[in-house]
């Protein structure tokens, strides 16, 4: 069985986007929108190769997206 779907929207968790999200190489759909998250986008996301949906607005996040986003050929939805 592999993880694919992380749906967290409107929990109020915050502090910085866990680096270890990018060792579930399986995740299609990754939402953490609605939260209070601070910081910047890890680019650890960006080891998330069949990433089709990531979903981050309505946090705290700072800075720019990690370059490494720009290697996932499967991300239609941002």
């Amino acid at each position: 069985m592999q993880l694919e779907y992380i749906f967290v929207f409107v929990n109020r968790l915050s502090g910085s986007i866990p680096t270890y999200l990018g060792n579930i190489t399986s995740l299609a759909y990754l939402d953490l929108e609605a939260n209070q998250f601070s910081g910047q986008v890890p680019p650890e996301i960006g080891k998330l190769v069949n990433l089709r949906t990531l979903r981050l607005s309505y946090n705290r996040l700072t800075g720019d997206l990690p370059v490494q986003l720009a290697e996932l050929k499967n991300l239609t939805d941002l």
